[in-house]
């Protein structure tokens, strides 16, 4: 059985995450209306990053359900920068 402070901790920490996740689309959005695509290879790596990091954390149906979500997102997210950087 997980004690509350763990269990507290790891929503803690997911929120984080996903406030990262977030952000960083964000930033991506930001480097690209503005030109600056050379940031876009790093921040989505970072976003990935975190978003493997949210996915190990997740133990329970509802928040697998968020995390496909989130992911469906970055996934559709990612084409349509790499499709506004190619043209």
């Amino acid at each position: 059985m997980t004690s509350a402070p763990l269990l507290l901790q790891r929503t803690s920490t997911q929120r984080l995450l996903v406030r990262g996740i977030f952000a960083l689309t964000n930033q991506l959005v930001r480097s690209v209306a503005s030109g600056k695509q050379a940031a876009l290879p790093q921040l989505m790596s970072e976003r990935h990053r975190l978003l493997r990091e949210l996915g190990i954390s997740v133990r329970d149906d509802r928040a697998l359900g968020c995390l496909a979500a989130i992911t469906a997102a970055v996934q559709e997210s990612d084409m349509a920068l790499e499709a506004m950087v190619q043209h």
